[in-house]
């Protein structure tokens, strides 16, 4: 027969293992997503679309934290080298190559920048997922779109981890599909496809009258972005607040990836072009100036800097519209070359004021 002791250490044992169960169920273990695979709705919106094929450029998140995601404790990572700004790029490449309209070597390039990134399975009552990002188009380094699309989801969720979080990772999917289902069906995105000239911004900037601004020689103040082979450099803000330069806002974009071909072949070269910033911030027209000699790292450099964002100009202290000029080395050795003075036109060498480390 067993004794009141032996019961009493038996039912907190069992007590135990319950609780541990209960926890267990409530939080989740590190998984990586599954592959994206693109949708049938998605696929018959995109083929009913007038125009040729795209490509896919550069995808960027704006911040480091949105390359993660949490699901009840537990860690939920992106297949694609760790990065949901590569999950959104190759579900965009997926979407596309299922309908045909995938080529790398179009002139029509969709590039993007992830904005938000969270999926909640809560443990009562709703979860929550929001993906949204920025997407430009550029045709023949002009930008023909530029615009926040957004994707939501909710739906009843559940205390019992077992059940919540594959829900959870189920819509987080889901929602990167409306995302999608959302860009393709914007009637400004499909004029872009089909070739448009027009920027179409979310927010649209007042048209001013175009003014260049010159950076002063004085100002070594420009705002580098190194990585890997070469260097993203801007224009010097003006030390005058009430009336200032356009500026590079940290972290807003990367440094182009090499392109394979140009590796191969080993080509490198240094690429300034001109930027159209709009009182947004946002670039809304990129042409080269002085080409690096190899289409593909022109091309590749355009594509980078389509999704930059800038402080606007400043006049009496209100943002306008204006131009600026950057540039970016191309240098198979990897070295990164910052550049500490503003960039000057080609056209006026002798009056440059670049300084090389």
């Amino acid at each position: 027969m067993i004794n009141s002791t032996s019961s009493m250490t038996l039912i907190r044992r069992l007590a135990v293992a319950g609780m541990a169960a209960v926890l267990l169920a409530l939080t989740g273990c590190a998984a990586v997503a599954p592959n994206y695979q693109p949708t049938n709705d998605n696929a018959h919106t995109l083929q009913a679309l007038p125009g040729g094929k795209v490509a896919v450029g550069q995808f960027t998140a704006k911040d480091k934290s949105l390359e993660s995601l949490v699901i009840r404790a537990g860690t939920y990572s992106s297949p694609y080298n760790g990065s949901y700004a590569e999950y959104l790029k190759a579900a965009l490449r997926a979407e596309l190559e299922g309908a045909g309209k995938l080529d790398a070597a179009s002139p029509v390039v969709i590039s993007g920048q992830l904005l938000e990134n969270s999926v909640d399975g809560a443990l009562f009552d709703v979860g929550t997922a929001r993906v949204s990002a920025r997407f430009v188009v550029m045709q023949g380094g002009a930008k023909t779109f530029d615009k926040v699309v957004v994707g939501a989801s909710q739906w009843e969720s559940s205390v019992i981890g077992a059940i919540a979080i594959p829900a959870a990772r189920r819509n987080y999917v889901d929602t990167v599909h409306k995302l999608l289902a959302n860009l393709f069906a914007d009637k400004d995105f499909q004029a872009a496809l089909r070739g448009g000239s027009s920027v179409v911004s979310a927010v649209t900037p007042p048209v001013v009258a175009s003014r260049r601004f010159v950076p002063a020689a004085a100002t070594p103040n420009a705002v580098p972005v190194v990585a890997g082979r070469g260097v993203i450099a801007a224009a010097a803000p003006a030390s005058v607040a009430r009336d200032s330069q356009p500026s590079l806002v940290p972290g807003s974009c990367t440094a182009p990836e090499y392109p394979r071909a140009s590796l191969r072949n080993e080509e490198q070269g240094t690429v300034i072009a001109k930027l159209v910033i709009g009182s947004n911030g946002h670039v809304m027209d990129i042409a080269i100036e002085k080409s690096s000699g190899f289409t593909a790292l022109d091309k590749a450099t355009v594509q980078a800097w389509s999704i930059c964002q800038f402080n606007p100009a400043l006049r009496d202290g209100a943002p306008l519209q204006s131009e600026t000029r950057m540039q970016y080395v191309w240098r198979l050795d990897g070295a990164a070359h910052v550049q500490t003075q503003p960039v000057a036109a080609p056209a006026t060498k002798s009056a440059s004021t670049e300084t090389w480390h």
